[in-house]
């Protein structure tokens, strides 16, 4: 599936949406918030089509955890960089 980026705001949403309409489509944010400490990531997937139905997510766990890995070492990174 493609995928378009709708949304960047740096150190407040990424926001994505692809797929094909009427067979799949999905729309996907993460939302990072100031907490005391650190940031909380909060995402939110919205996901639809009669393609659901025969469709194995299996995989999209393992792979939203290796983005919120790779989010947590960027931020990490910008921080200790004083950005």
């Amino acid at each position: 599936m493609s995928a378009n980026v709708k949304a960047v705001r740096p150190f407040r949403e990424i926001h994505q949406y692809g797929g094909t309409p009427g067979i799949i489509t999905f729309n996907h944010q993460w939302l990072l918030e100031p907490v005391e400490g650190g940031t909380r990531v909060v995402q939110h997937e919205l996901d639809r089509g009669i393609g659901l139905w025969f469709w194995d997510s299996s995989w999209l766990e393992p792979a939203y955890a290796t983005v919120i890995d790779a989010l947590e070492a960027r931020a990490t990174e910008m921080a200790a960089d004083g950005r």
